[in-house]
């Protein structure tokens, strides 16, 4: 099942109903209108696959998701994000670094990066003081780009929270500038200044809290990125699909965390030259 990106029928139905009950009729329409060549006969398939699961109830020729099963699901949901935050396990073993101690991590391509990484800056995030500003650095927000629900979402958590975000780009290219949309000014801060504020052009940044992440993507792929940056003004299509393959190519990329109060403190001072935190 895969609810963030739907591709199969499943999926779409689930995504779908989300939004509340529907006609059969109408649901069909729609699923076929954003995944063509699927047939009545297909949707109607998944649809007795799903009732027999009791995760949908048909009343009436009019489809709708279980209150049972929604009900178990959000049980389902609570007790994991509560032991994913407060059960040590390889995945969150960064919540028990003492001030001073790092982990380190590598991954073949940015887009597995970015997925792990997600999972560790949520978990800093809801545990970290709401009047504390997370800050991130980018050479490039491509993040934005090609996984825009994920880096919304995670953006939406902070303000949910009553925090600030100020995000920092290395370059300023039209592009770059472009992401402004996505931030309000008050609570998502965002600036593209003239000059890199950190040396490498592969080198990535958050701080929360105390805890520093800092990650160095394969130098190919980033002068690949800084290319594209510089001859794309704007994103269609075809522009994003040519960055999404860039990011799956293989490569070194590292990724650690860091519990260093004085490293977090300092990179809050550098900061402050760009935003009114």
């Amino acid at each position: 099942m895969d609810i963030m990106n739907p591709s199969s029928i499943e999926d779409h139905i689930l995504t779908t109903l989300k939004d509340g009950p529907l006609p059969i009729v109408k649901l069909i329409e729609i699923i076929e209108k954003s995944r063509p060549r699927t047939t009545k006969q297909g949707v109607y398939l998944i649809i007795r696959k799903l009732k027999k699961q009791e995760i949908v109830v048909v009343h009436k020729k009019t489809i709708h998701l279980s209150s049972v099963w929604l009900t178990w699901m959000t049980e389902f949901l609570d007790q994991a994000r509560y032991n994913t935050e407060h059960t040590v396990s390889p995945g969150n073993s960064f919540l028990n670094l003492k001030d001073g101690e790092k982990l380190q991590y590598s991954f073949k391509n940015p887009i597995l990066t970015d997925a792990f990484w997600s999972h560790v800056f949520i978990t800093l995030v809801d545990s970290s003081a709401p009047q504390n500003s997370v800050l991130i650095y980018n050479p490039h927000e491509w993040f934005l780009v090609v996984r825009t629900e994920n880096e919304t979402s995670l953006f939406q958590r902070i303000y949910d929270r009553g925090q600030k975000l100020a995000v920092l780009t290395g370059h300023n290219t039209a592009l770059d500038k472009s992401m402004r949309v996505h931030f309000d000014g008050t609570h998502g801060l965002y600036e593209t200044p003239e000059e890199m504020p950190f040396e490498k052009t592969n080198y990535y940044l958050n701080v929360i809290g105390d805890f520093v992440i800092e990650a160095w993507l394969d130098k190919k792929i980033s002068t690949q990125m800084n290319e594209f940056y510089a001859r794309t003004a704007t994103l269609n299509d075809s522009a994003k699909k040519e960055l999404e393959d860039l990011l799956m190519q293989k490569g070194k990329n590292k990724f650690s965390i860091s519990h260093n109060k004085r490293k977090a403190d300092t990179i809050r001072r550098k900061f402050k030259k760009y935003f009114f935190l």
